[in-house]
C-alpha cells in the first residue's frame, strides 16, 4: 500500500505484480480530505483492505498525529506571549472577564510558571530584579542625526 498526498487529498494506491509486463502499476483504490488523521468511516470496506494495508495505515496516520502535535506544540511555546500581550490589553481596554475564566488565567500562569523552573528557567535567574528610581548612564558618544552640523 501506497500513501501519497496530493493535493487537499491523501490518496491509496495498491501495486500488484504483473508477471507478463514485468512490472507493478499502482492503482488508486480510494483517497479521502487530507486533513483527517484517521480513516474516513466506510473507506476501508470500499477499498477492500487486507490486514497488513490496513496496519500500514494506522501506522501512517499514527506519524501524522505525532508530527502534528509537534508542531502545535511548538507553535503554542512560540504564540504564548502575543496571546498573553493580548490578553492584557483587552482586559486593560475594559474587556470583561468572568470569575471562571480569571481563575483559569491564574491556574495557567502558575502552571507556566512551574514548568519554566522545572525547565531550568526560574524568574529570579532569567528577569533581573526590578530597580525603583534609577536612571540610565547617559552616552556622550551619541549624537543627533539629525542635528544641523556647524
Amino acid at each position: 500500500m501506497q500513501i501519497r498526498k496530493r493535493g487537499k487529498r491523501t490518496e491509496f494506491l495498491r501495486a500488484t505484480y504483473n508477471k507478463e509486463t514485468q512490472s507493478s502499476p499502482a492503482k488508486l483504490v480510494g483517497s479521502q480530505e487530507s486533513f483527517l488523521h484517521h480513516l474516513e468511516s466506510g473507506l476501508a470496506e470500499k477499498m477492500k483492505l487486507e490486514s497488513h494495508e490496513l496496519e500500514q495505515i494506522e501506522a501512517y496516520f499514527a506519524e501524522k498525529k505525532e508530527t502534528h502535535n509537534a508542531v502545535m506544540s511548538k507553535m503554542a511555546v512560540r504564540d504564548v506571549v502575543p496571546s498573553i500581550k493580548e490578553a492584557t490589553n483587552a482586559i486593560a481596554s475594559g474587556q470583561e472577564v468572568k470569575e471562571d475564566q480569571a481563575i483559569a488565567m491564574y491556574q495557567a500562569m502558575d502552571e507556566l510558571a512551574k514548568q519554566l523552573k522545572r525547565s531550568s528557567f526560574p524568574k529570579s535567574v532569567v528577569l533581573p530584579k526590578k530597580r525603583k528610581n534609577v536612571s540610565l548612564p547617559s552616552d556622550d558618544r551619541q549624537s543627533d542625526a539629525f542635528a544641523k552640523s556647524g
